[in-house]
């Protein structure tokens, strides 16, 4: 297992970036995007490209209904136990979901039967650690999402809704956090806990004073105070 450490306003880019990579040198071909809804991660030509079978899997209708139709899409509500598995995957991945699960062992044990034997499943979530999160989960949602906007004004611009958050298991590479993927049955590959956030641009102050924070962090890392968190995890044959 690797555990790294990394600044924040890299996470998205690296995750896209290592979801494609992990595709074409793994030669993936059933795939699966956990909480895709309106924006699908996976382009068309490289679905094309690559002859994958790509599943995006949302509990939200509504949310599927608004992503482009050529995308195979499916209804499932993955906090509630699965007990008929219509296909099995290569690779799962969820971009910023795992924050929104109330449910996280019945939703990891889903994950594992969902995947084939040795398949592998990457997710990229927020941490309950940091401020922002933690303002995130404590606020009602009307007043959090008013929050968010007058930080970032172009959120308004997004076209998936926003969903309380729970943060359930979101935390970065502790032991307790990893001993709770062993127990359902993954072995956890690669776990990256990134420090920072963009949240204070528009505060050159506090945002001076973040990256203050982020540079000290990096130096002198703790798996507790990350802002978001990568996992990478593999099935292992049994739990």
């Amino acid at each position: 297992m690797k555990i790294i450490y990394r600044n924040g306003v890299s996470a998205w880019e690296d995750f896209k970036e290592q979801v494609y990579q992990f595709i074409v040198q793994e030669k993936y071909t059933a795939i699966a995007e956990i909480g895709g809804g309106a924006n699908p991660l996976l382009s068309f030509d490289f679905l094309k490209k690559q002859k994958l079978n790509y599943h995006v899997i949302d509990v939200s209708a509504e949310e599927l209904s608004k992503a482009d139709n050529r995308y195979e899409k499916k209804v499932i509500n993955l906090e509630e136990p699965v007990t008929v598995v219509a296909m099995h995957y290569d690779f799962i991945f969820a971009q910023m979901t795992l924050e929104h699960i109330k449910e996280a062992q019945t939703f990891y044990e889903n994950v594992y039967k969902l995947l084939k034997p040795n398949g592998s499943a990457f997710f990229f979530f927020a941490c309950a650690t940091s401020l922002p999160s933690l303002t995130n989960l404590v606020v009602p949602n009307a007043v959090s999402e008013r929050l968010l906007l007058s930080l970032q004004p172009f959120r308004s611009n997004e076209k998936h809704g926003k969903f309380k958050a729970y943060y359930k298991w979101c935390f970065g590479p502790t032991q307790i956090n990893i001993n709770r993927f062993k127990r359902v049955g993954f072995k956890v590959t690669c776990y990256t806990g990134y420090f920072g956030h963009s949240y204070y641009q528009k505060f050159k102050l506090l945002n001076f004073l973040e990256q203050l924070k982020t540079r000290f962090l990096l130096k002198n890392p703790t798996p507790y105070l990350c802002s978001y968190a990568h996992l990478l995890i593999k099935k292992a044959p049994n739990p």
